[in-house]
């Protein structure tokens, strides 16, 4: 299973959006600095890929996901460096290319507000015309910085502190 703390109410709100068939095609995740976007966002990944659409962890799909081995999934992730036309370049170009082994590829760009604004400008051609197939998540420590017509065509979901009670129910689980 993909690892995901304090975000109940978030990944209900997903596995609804997942059950009823109401996919979008770009998400944002917003919250502070470690709350855990990257883990959200890989959690996605696996309920939109999972063989039982349920983000097993021991499916195929599922362990390559874990292992960051995937070929329908896509992460750019620069931490605290800057994302420019060149990475976004890639990412379109990679975009276009069919899913490998399922139906559906997932691209991930950690840390969008990095993102120059002709970046973002070079990537919203993608956001307004997406690609059948590819499910796009942005994720982002804040919003400041991302240009508001690339905000209004993605489903923001903003991710909250975990109370320090659950993270230590957590820890103890895991030991």
């Amino acid at each position: 299973m993909f690892e995901v703390v304090g975000q109940n109410k978030l990944k209900e709100v997903f596995d609804k959006i997942l059950k009823f068939g109401s996919l979008v095609n770009s998400y944002i995740l917003k919250g502070p600095e470690g709350i855990g976007k990257r883990n959200f966002a890989l959690y996605m990944a696996a309920k939109i890929l999972c063989k039982t659409n349920d983000a097993c962890g021991v499916c195929p799909s599922c362990i390559k996901i874990k292992h960051f081995n995937h070929p329908d999934v896509i992460i750019l992730s620069k931490k605290d460096k800057t994302i420019g036309v060149e990475d976004i370049e890639e990412i379109i170009e990679r975009i276009q290319i069919k899913p490998y082994e399922g139906d559906k590829k997932v691209v991930i760009i950690e840390n969008f507000e990095n993102t120059t604004i002709q970046a973002q400008n070079k990537f919203l051609k993608t956001l307004e015309e997406p690609v059948e197939d590819t499910i796009i998540i942005l994720t982002a420590n804040h919003l400041n910085s991302v240009l508001e017509t690339i905000i209004s065509r993605c489903q923001i979901f903003s991710l909250n502190r975990v109370d320090s009670e659950e993270i230590q129910r957590y820890l103890i689980k895991r030991e």
